[in-house]
């Protein structure tokens, strides 16, 4: 989780250009959660994962009744159809809630606002851009890992997460979601004077 959360903030740091890299082991440790946010970004990591684990253990119960009815006479293509019907939905919420530990990295607000904000910026058609988007990456981390016998990985593993990165940054920004600003009293005098115009 430490580990992640790090990798997140540096490539969210990178993506966005600020002055948050690494340069020394000191920067890294600029990046470190505190024990609020290691746990938060739990939270977000389970929530998260919820409809993939249920999705799973529904589809191990039908995958072992299915070998006994199997072993007893049943169909082999009973038990495609029957994996095959049960993985659409785990894709589907995966996909749909896979933002969540970037959008608590970047944001800050909450294990909730965060699983919110990545069903957000996944909805309508922006899913099949994450769909489209993860397959092509997956493909190419499995043949550069494939072709250096693992090795290769080393380089597959942060391209591919500034690429998830980016899609999350483009996502955000298409966004119809509303802005919501923190008033001050800086923007409430500006307001007021616009108002007033």
């Amino acid at each position: 989780i430490v580990i992640s959360y790090i990798a997140l903030s540096i490539t969210l740091s990178v993506i966005d250009n600020k002055d948050g890299g690494v340069t020394n082991i000191r920067s890294i440790l600029d990046h470190m959660p505190t024990l609020k946010q290691f746990f938060q970004l739990i939270g977000v990591s389970v929530l998260a994962s919820i409809p993939l684990l249920v999705i799973f253990g529904i589809f191990s119960f039908v995958a072992i009744t299915s070998f006994l009815a199997l072993a007893l006479g049943g169909s082999v293509i009973s038990l495609v159809i029957i994996g095959f019907c049960f993985s659409l939905p785990a894709a589907y919420f995966t996909l749909r809630l896979m933002f969540g530990n970037l959008a608590f990295v970047d944001k800050q607000k909450g294990v909730s606002a965060a699983i919110r904000h990545s069903w957000q910026i996944t909805k309508g058609s922006k899913f099949w851009t994450v769909l489209l988007t993860m397959l092509v990456v997956a493909i190419l981390v499995v043949l550069v890992s494939v072709c250096t016998f693992g090795i290769g990985l080393i380089v597959a593993y942060p391209v591919a997460l500034l690429v998830v990165a980016q899609l999350y940054r483009t996502l955000e920004a298409t966004s119809t979601e509303p802005v919501v600003a923190t008033a001050t009293p800086e923007t409430i005098e500006q307001a007021l004077i616009n108002e007033e115009k």
